[in-house]
């Protein structure tokens, strides 16, 4: 039989471009595993609030710069071209024309000069001052040497507003850094609500086929396969608003990553150590918090404003010089270079000055009194969260005798009800005790998560916040 080299060749193609296909797909499809370290470096990296509070810093750092640059002295280099409608000339003709009359009076006296040889003989008293056309060229220079401290607290003020910038920027990166490690442990939060409830599905299941074969064989009441029966309903949705719940928590997860929700969480619940001493998170709070930085460079910034209102009741005394680097077209007034001092005092402004420092005086009383509350604040916190925490561990140490006991008590009761020494009910009321303890304990530990978390960002510390699995 004759083969087909053509089609053969086209079918074999396809079946290999199929192949390829398919490997692609399920290669799309495979879940990466996604850790917290990896969560918050994505989401960090991928923020938006975070990168408009880097272009705030870049804007602090121009305004330090601009500060910096105005206690330096400016140089200037100016030019142009001019045409003006005549020349610019100083006429004195008319002093010309007395010195005439004056040596040529009478026309015969003895020693005088004939008018015409005066005529001939003196140049014209005309002297052009600028022509019509002309260029210039000239190099500038000036140094503020005393402003009354103004330009030196100026550069101040924008150094404490560079450490505000980067203080709100390490703020917005701790909410980050936190809203995505929430985000991440109620993800898994929920996906272990989502596995309790499989499991109590399974379980139920399995009891009410058990039911369905002891009820067909006449050995218990329709009553009892009825509790079953209502039991697996509810077990199934609870399955279904747990798995409702997961994939909204997924979702939000995914947003913070800016990602997709093809991922699973490479995490399992376990105990944290046990947290620093109370009064080491204090200290950290009063020298990390980002918080309190920006309170005290606000401050700062306020009093360096009172340095510089305070200096505009001084004078101001600058040198400067110039130099004409294109002297052909100068006049006869215009000198080719100049240097001196000059001095400006500002006498009277009305009360405008007054009223600067005042204000600036009542912005730096009014953040010191705010930096006093946020400390208060923020130690009330930390303990409120540690206290958390210890809490949690506590409901943990006791959920976990309890589900032993309640394991125990489904196995028991199971045993019963087989053996006819128990209800359906007993049962169902047992496997769903263990599913009720089991919950509880995945939230204690979330508790437990989320109070270590708050503390880290209390403490400044938000970027470590992806080591707490190690």
């Amino acid at each position: 039989m004759p083969v087909n080299v053509k089609s053969t060749g086209i079918r074999g193609c396809r079946a290999i471009f199929l192949a390829a296909l398919s490997a692609i797909c399920l290669y799309a499809q495979t879940a990466q595993p996604l850790t917290l370290k990896n969560s918050i470096e994505l989401a960090i990296g991928k923020s938006e609030k975070l990168s408009a509070a880097n272009e705030a810093v870049n804007m602090a750092k121009g305004k330090k710069t601009e500060a910096r640059g105005k206690m330096l002295p400016s140089i200037s280099l100016s030019g142009g071209y001019t045409r003006i409608n005549d020349d610019l000339e100083i006429d004195m003709n008319e002093i010309r024309s007395a010195m005439i009359y004056l040596h040529s009076s009478p026309p015969t006296g003895i020693g005088t000069i004939p008018s015409q040889m005066l005529e001939a003989g003196l140049p014209s008293f005309t002297k052009r001052m600028q022509n019509e056309s002309f260029w210039n060229a000239t190099a500038q220079a000036q140094w503020t040497i005393f402003a009354g401290g103004r330009l030196w607290s100026g550069y101040k003020a924008a150094t404490n507003e560079e450490i505000t910038a980067e203080a709100r920027k390490n703020t917005v990166q701790g909410e980050v850094a936190k809203e995505t490690a929430m985000r991440y442990f109620n993800c898994k939060l929920a996906e272990s609500v989502k596995d309790v409830q499989e499991q109590n599905l399974q379980t139920i299941s399995q009891h009410f086929e058990n039911t369905k074969k002891l009820e067909e064989a006449g050995q218990i009441a329709l009553a009892e396969r009825l509790r079953a029966e209502v039991a697996l309903a509810e077990a199934k949705r609870n399955l279904e608003d747990a798995k409702r719940n997961a994939g909204l928590a997924k979702l939000a997860l995914s947003n913070s990553i800016k990602s997709d929700t093809n991922f699973t969480l490479e995490f399992s619940w376990k105990k944290l150590d046990a947290p620093a001493e109370p009064q080491v998170f204090t200290e950290k709070i009063l020298s990390k918090n980002p918080l309190l930085q920006q309170i005290k460079s606000e401050e700062n910034r306020a009093l360096s404003g009172l340095s510089a209102n305070r200096g505009e009741w001084m004078p101001a005394i600058a040198a400067f010089g110039m130099r004409e680097l294109y002297t052909n077209d100068l006049t006869l007034l215009q000198p080719a270079w100049a240097v001196g001092i000059k001095a400006e005092w500002n006498l009277f402004s009305g009360g405008t000055t007054l009223g600067k420092y005042q204000t600036s005086k009542a912005q730096a009383r009014s953040l010191n009194y705010l930096q006093g509350q946020a400390k208060r604040d923020l130690e009330l916190l930390a303990e409120k969260y540690l206290r958390e925490w210890n809490s949690a561990n506590e409901k943990l140490e006791s959920l976990e005798k309890t589900e032993d006991l309640a394991q125990e008590s489904l196995r028991a009761q199971t045993k019963a009800y087989a053996a006819g020494m128990a209800t359906g009910l007993d049962v169902i009321d047992a496997q769903f005790a263990l599913s009720r303890v089991a919950l509880a304990k995945y939230a204690s530990y979330y508790e437990a998560y989320s109070a270590i978390i708050s503390l880290q960002e209390l403490s400044g510390e938000a970027e470590t916040l992806g080591e707490l699995l190690k």
